[in-house]
């Protein structure tokens, strides 16, 4: 059978977002929207995402803000996009240093800088606006996980998803302010695991710097509201997820000049 033919016109979205939510609380997998609507672009993932969001909170988890993803901008070609994309971040996500293998379908890590916001920020809002709004950064690991099997999905897939995003592990946090936050473009990471260097990485790969990037995001199509007290995952430093599996142990260190401390996270099975 063709795809086409394996497609329907269009997205049951009561029934999709049942499947994603029923695939992240029973650790399983599913097809992905993109195999099974037409069509199915991010305008449409979106739809899904606000409806998936709507019954991952009505189980019990609450929101505590967004994650940016696909943010290396020389991929942006290639997968038919012109800026970042986001989804929501869970409290129930957020874990102190230590994540189980076992409670994800095929987790991945990736090295990021979450900021904190003291003031809400809206769609549009400038530079300064969004550096005046963080209150604090911290060297952070974003744990994601996909629901589709072997990781193949397309940008929209991504979005409905959850944004693939499972937890956050959040550093020490250093202030910043205005006429400190160039330095997060300016930052120098390596990422190691058990000791052993994996990658490196600067605040600029993420659209130039994390305050950038969150810049770049709320000028998009369809950019949310953030509130004060939000915490924003910026995207991988590295360029990339890691996949991790139990028994090791990450660490993400800054450069010598850096304010930040390291930030580490163990796999657990």
């Amino acid at each position: 059978m063709s795809n086409a033919a394996r497609r329907s016109a269009t997205i049951d979205q009561e029934r999709a977002a049942k499947e994603l939510v029923n695939a992240r609380s029973a650790r399983g997998c599913i097809r992905p929207p993109s195999e099974q609507y037409q069509p199915f672009g991010l305008q449409e993932a979106y739809g899904l995402a606000a409806s998936v969001a709507a019954g991952w909170r009505s189980i019990g988890n609450r929101s505590r803000g967004i994650k940016i993803g696909l943010t290396y901008r020389p991929a942006w070609e290639k997968l038919g996009l012109s800026h970042p994309v986001w989804a929501p971040v869970y409290e129930q996500g957020i874990v102190d240093g230590e994540v189980a293998e076992s409670d994800l379908v095929s987790p991945r890590i990736e090295a990021e800088v979450v900021l904190a916001l003291k003031e809400p920020l809206a769609p549009g809002a400038t530079r300064a606006e969004v550096a005046r709004a963080v209150e604090w950064a911290a060297l952070s690991f974003e744990i994601v996980d996909c629901h589709f099997p072997e990781w193949k999905l397309t940008p929209p897939d991504l979005v409905a998803d959850f944004g693939c995003h499972a937890g956050l592990a959040v550093g020490e946090p250093v202030r910043v302010d205005l006429a400190a936050s160039p330095d997060l473009a300016q930052l120098e990471v390596s990422l190691t695991c058990d000791g052993d260097h994996v990658a490196s990485g600067s605040g600029r790969d993420v659209l130039g710097g994390p305050i950038e990037c969150l810049q770049e995001l709320l000028a998009a199509p369809g950019a949310p509201s953030l509130a004060s007290g939000d915490l924003i995952a910026t995207g991988a430093l590295t360029g990339r997820a890691h996949p991790v599996s139990a028994g090791q142990t990450w660490l993400i260190t800054a450069g010598p000049s850096s304010p930040f401390r390291p930030a580490g996270l163990r796999i657990v099975p």
